[in-house]
């Protein structure tokens, strides 16, 4: 089993943080969660041969007006050992995307990674 879970300011993923007021509003998040959920190609795992068949998406709203968008990826990887390298084409999807905070949890580690436009893949330590 594995887990991936990635967080960016709620601005970055639906062009605004404040809790959505308008049709518009609603239907930007509503695009931008269905763009999330698609797990075929938005993340990759390199040689691990994973498949990820789930997506959980959280939108919290800080009392301050800043708020954070969090997905929970899950599924499973046929060599979960061989995870050595986390990338992602979210930042194709999302232009105002700067960074996201990842942690990755398998069966056989679990660490934390950033990526950024400039850096879309990291290798992971364990």
């Amino acid at each position: 089993a594995i887990q991936i879970e990635l967080s960016a300011p709620a601005h970055d993923i639906y062009g605004f943080e404040h809790t959505a007021e308008t049709a518009g509003e609603q239907a930007a998040i509503a695009d931008a969660n269905a763009r999330l959920s698609l797990k075929s190609g938005l993340i990759e795992l390199g040689e691990a041969d994973c498949v990820l068949s789930d997506a959980q998406i959280e939108r919290s709203d800080a009392a301050h007006g800043h708020g954070n968008v969090r997905v929970l990826y899950s599924g499973t990887c046929a060599h979960a050992e061989r995870v050595r390298v986390v990338s992602t084409t979210l930042f194709d999807h999302f232009s105002r995307l700067s960074q996201i905070d990842g942690i990755l949890i398998s069966t056989h580690f679990q660490t934390v990674f950033e990526l950024t436009p400039a850096s879309p893949s990291a290798r992971l330590s364990r």
